[in-house]
């Protein structure tokens, strides 16, 4: 059987930008930032005059007065758009745009970090307490189904109160299942906002 303790958590003070950095989003969303900044830098590309070229080999047979059997063609186009209507300005634009929601979601992970990560330590040590000492409710409820068995054997009781046991010494192992799995999901939950998992 697993015990509670087999996750090692991170300290109570941890260092927030440690934990944020660790974070897979955080570093999806600051790798996303970096992206538009980048593209939005290279925007001088769209001024810039555009060249072409285009080689053709060819081969007809039989050759005629006009055209050799063999030859090759090869052309270079250098166009430089004058009037363009504004997309480049808009592109720009666009890209800014970009720039600036890439950075707000980035930044705003980073404000989320601190409150997420406080949240989740609360939550693991509520649950961790009760659970740090072995409630007698589960082995008291076994006792009672026991001796419910003794009396229905004896003919003292009816089988109502036998199946009225076996429910709640159902219950009671229920209530430490669930709540031994509470703690496991704060824990998980407090090592999701320190990023150390995955």
């Amino acid at each position: 059987m697993d015990t509670l303790d087999d996750v090692s958590l991170p300290d109570a003070s941890p260092n927030f930008e440690d934990a944020a950095g660790r974070r897979q989003d955080v570093q999806a969303a600051k790798v996303r930032a970096s992206l538009p900044k980048k593209v939005r830098k290279d925007s001088w590309a769209d001024y810039t005059p555009v060249l072409n070229g285009q080689f053709q080999p060819f081969f007809q047979h039989p050759a005629t007065l006009t055209q050799p059997e063999t030859g090759w063609q090869a052309m270079l186009v250098l166009s430089f758009p004058l009037i363009e209507g504004g997309i480049r300005v808009g592109q720009k634009r666009e890209r800014d745009a970009l720039l600036a929601e890439a950075r707000a979601q980035y930044d705003g992970l980073l404000r989320q970090t601190p409150p997420i990560f406080a949240s989740a330590s609360r939550k693991s040590a509520v649950p961790t307490r009760p659970c740090a000492r072995p409630t007698p409710r589960p082995k008291l409820a076994h006792q009672a189904l026991d001796l419910a068995n003794l009396a229905y054997h004896a003919g003292a009781t009816t089988n109502i109160e036998v199946i009225d046991a076996e429910r709640r010494a159902r219950d009671a192992d229920s209530a430490v299942v669930i709540a031994e799995d509470n703690v496991r999901q704060a824990r998980l939950d407090l090592l999701v906002a320190a990023g150390q998992f995955p």
